[in-house]
């Protein structure tokens, strides 16, 4: 017998197995057991949902409080960098117009008198 033959000579086989446990599960969940059973399924899986939920919540809240605080740092760098360069081109400024003065007063001194 060719394997896809006896693949296919299982297969009902397969099916009444899967009928038979379905059915076995169906009349188990209907008993007094099973009943408490699903209940307590139904509980711990109501407990799961409420723990992740808690937990993604407290991971969503610690994701915003870091990114504001990088924000933070961020928009401080930029601060301290824009303060810093202000204070270099001030002092360069200054440094050029005192330059301009001294060259004025040289020119001055060294112009023949009219």
């Amino acid at each position: 017998m060719k394997k896809k033959e006896k693949r296919n000579s299982m297969r009902p086989w397969l099916i009444l197995a899967g009928a038979v446990a379905g059915g076995a599960a169906v009349y188990y969940l209907n008993t007094p057991k099973g009943k408490k059973f699903r209940k307590t399924v139904a509980k711990r899986t109501e407990e799961i949902t409420h723990d992740m939920k808690e937990k993604f919540d407290h991971t969503l809240e610690s994701a915003s409080e870091v990114t504001h605080d990088i924000l933070d740092k961020a928009n401080d760098v930029k601060k301290n960098l824009i303060s810093g360069l202000q204070d270099k081109t001030y002092d360069r400024l200054d440094s050029f117009e005192k330059g301009i003065t001294k060259a004025k007063k040289k020119l001055k001194a060294e112009a023949p008198k009219a």
